[in-house]
């Protein structure tokens, strides 16, 4: 399982399906689909997918959005194996805030911080760091 992220639409209006674009290459949530349903309701995407949803929202001639929900990382992702000093190196690669101290007072532990590198990451839109960065 690669890192999946719960995705609604985030406006009122009726539900959407998105074609994957010719020559997708991405990962899929389901290999047999042949395009992206949306709606109100929240759904497990892969980080790809998401990001066909966004490009695709953008052409709607009205405005809408996607909601997101919990992120689900693969227990399997590289990062998870990483050492503080290498994440430290990533985030500031990426040009994002250095998540290594914790709110409460000492270091947040290597999983949270993934977590949290995921998730910012891929909140703002952008393309997500690879799995191996």
């Amino acid at each position: 399982m690669s890192t999946r992220i719960q995705v609604a639409l985030g406006r009122p209006g009726e539900s959407l399906q998105i074609p994957y674009p010719s020559g997708f290459k991405g990962e899929k949530s389901d290999p047999r689909a042949t395009e992206i349903r949306l709606n109100h309701s929240f759904r497990l995407l892969t980080v790809d997918e998401v990001a066909v949803a966004e490009d695709f929202l953008k052409t709607l001639p009205y405005s809408q959005s996607l909601s997101t929900g919990a992120h689900f990382i693969d227990p399997n992702d590289p990062l998870l194996s990483s050492s503080h000093d290498h994440l430290d190196q990533i985030e500031a690669d990426q040009k994002m805030t250095n998540t290594r101290s914790s709110p409460n007072g000492g270091e947040r532990s290597v999983r949270e911080r993934v977590l949290i590198i995921r998730e910012s990451y891929q909140g703002v839109g952008q393309m997500a760091i690879a799995p191996g960065a």
